[in-house]
């Protein structure tokens, strides 16, 4: 990492912290924030120190986390599962997503866009004054969403065949716009 300014970056062995498979890491007010499933871990004095999230508005911890993001206001965004969690002063209030959220990008208007798998397969949903957006990508397949700006939406998704990798390789797709 390097801070604005700095010539110099410096280096962080995150192993002992965490599972690699599962860290996410964001920025936040110009600090990062580093995920490892329900933990939070800050930046403090040049170390990575375990923090505690706010709770939910239901008075429950927040103790899964899918994903997360980090919007202009600063706020965290949270998916656990078919919901959204958006950070407030003291806690997290929750908005119901269309289905289980496993990539999340929030626009520079503040609207959410999630990447999720239906029963229709794997949907692209963007949350527009209070109405979700939906549209299908691909029944078969699974992706993330590379979406810079409000649009085009961009997504990537990968195939998988049942046969063995040399024999069909794995698909790799940009979809723009449904």
């Amino acid at each position: 990492e390097r801070k604005p300014g700095d010539r110099d970056f410096t280096e962080t062995t995150l192993a002992t912290l965490v599972s690699p498979r599962s860290m996410q890491l964001l920025d936040q007010r110009g600090q990062p924030l580093l995920f490892a499933g329900a933990d939070l871990y800050r930046r403090v004095d040049g170390a990575w120190v375990k923090s505690e999230l706010k709770k939910k508005s239901t008075g429950q911890p927040m103790n899964s986390v899918g994903v997360a993001a980090v919007d202009l206001e600063h706020r965290l965004w949270i998916a656990v599962d078919d919901e959204l969690w958006v950070e407030r002063e003291n806690d997290f209030a929750m908005t119901p997503a269309p289905g289980p959220v496993h990539s999340l990008y929030l626009d520079p208007v503040g609207d959410p866009h999630v990447l999720m798998t239906t029963g229709a397969g794997l949907e692209y949903a963007v949350l527009h004054e209070g109405a979700w957006r939906r549209r299908i990508i691909d029944s078969n397949v699974t992706g993330i969403i590379v979406t810079h700006g409000t649009t085009p939406w961009r997504v990537i998704t990968t195939a998988y065949s049942p046969a063995p990798p040399w024999q069909q390789p794995t698909l790799i797709t940009v979809h723009e716009d449904g």
